[in-house]
């Protein structure tokens, strides 16, 4: 038997065995810790450079650690498998919380989309977009709902209760970086000609 310590969207970044044999539990807990390293570096940068919204992106991976740790806990007693489901749940709550902070994040930090953007100044764009784009409307269009499916196929999962080839979930989640890639250089590119031009 496995558990999954789910991180991102597709949540099949570590499977993990557990035990009753203590090495394997200990094992488990420092990939864990091991695991959340990369968010923590982000973390500390982001709050040393003053980005309060893009540290929240970063902080939110702790209560997942805490969480599968606390499940993990629970799963090596064999007799708590039970008090499992509240901590499930509220993995699940904290994954969607992430998922949605994240398109958020994608759509107006990454890609200079004013759709939700509330932090920006008194300078609101006349677009939903952006004042100038390099592409139609419809391209964004796609690329953003596109984003939204494929942040959440973990929870189209939970819900239809489906399960997908982790080879296909891999593949989604590196086509889904591919859209995010190709809107975040074409925006940098719109800025850095922006910027130049004022």
């Amino acid at each position: 038997m496995g558990c999954h310590i789910e991180s991102g969207s597709s949540r099949l970044l570590y499977i993990l065995p557990y035990s009753n044999d203590m090495e394997k539990w200990l094992i488990s807990i420092v990939s864990l810790i091991v695991g959340v390293i990369p968010s923590t570096i982000r973390f500390v940068q982001c709050v040393r450079e003053h980005q309060p919204f893009n540290a929240i992106k970063y902080g939110i991976h702790y209560p997942i650690l805490f969480l599968t740790i606390k499940k993990l806990v629970y799963l090596i007693d064999q007799g708590n498998i039970d008090k499992t489901y509240n901590i499930e749940m509220m993995l699940d709550w904290v994954f969607f919380l992430h998922a949605m902070y994240s398109f958020w994040w994608d759509c107006t930090m990454d890609w200079g989309l004013e759709l939700w953007n509330f932090t920006s100044n008194n300078n609101v764009s006349s677009t939903w977009l952006r004042n100038s784009t390099r592409f139609s409307n419809k391209t964004y269009c796609v690329i953003i709902v596109v984003d939204f499916i494929l942040r959440f196929v973990w929870f189209w999962q939970l819900i239809f209760s489906i399960s997908l080839d982790p080879f296909l979930l891999q593949f989604l989640e590196i086509f889904r970086r591919w859209l995010w890639i190709f809107l975040r250089l074409e925006y940098e590119s719109w800025n850095n000609l922006y910027v130049s031009k004022e």
